[in-house]
């Protein structure tokens, strides 16, 4: 007669007629045994792919890894480039300013350069914030 009892919570046990326990498999794992997935992962053929993909994606030198650094590094560089064409644009039309008024040369050389008339005093008011 065959004794059936539980040591552990999740291990089942059987005392055979020698007196030896022999573990028994648990139901989760026959259902998940007998899962297609399961089977097809825990192949060999499947495990060496996995693998192989791994070290191919994330070890090697033209890994995934590298990949999506020099992706990230493109699109700074292409934002970088749009950056300094907006300031290319940006400083050619104040030289277009300044080169067809003089108004502007003047006013620039007064407030950047504190150039003043003979007979004018300039005063700087320096805020403290």
């Amino acid at each position: 007669m065959k004794i059936l009892f539980s040591l552990l919570k999740w291990d089942t046990f059987v005392l055979n007629k020698e007196g030896n326990f022999l573990k028994l498999k648990q139901k989760f794992n026959d259902k998940r045994a007998q899962s297609r997935w399961f089977r097809i992962l825990t192949n060999k053929y499947s495990l060496a792919t996995l693998v192989f993909l791994s070290l191919l994606f994330f070890l090697s030198d033209n890994g995934l890894v590298r990949l999506l650094r020099k992706h990230w590094e493109l699109r700074q560089q292409r934002q970088l480039i749009e950056w300094y064409d907006q300031e290319i644009f940006r400083l050619d039309r104040r030289l277009e300013e300044l080169t067809e008024n003089r108004d502007s040369i003047e006013r620039l050389a007064r407030e950047n350069y504190f150039f003043q008339e003979p007979d004018e005093v300039v005063y700087l008011v320096v805020d403290e914030d």
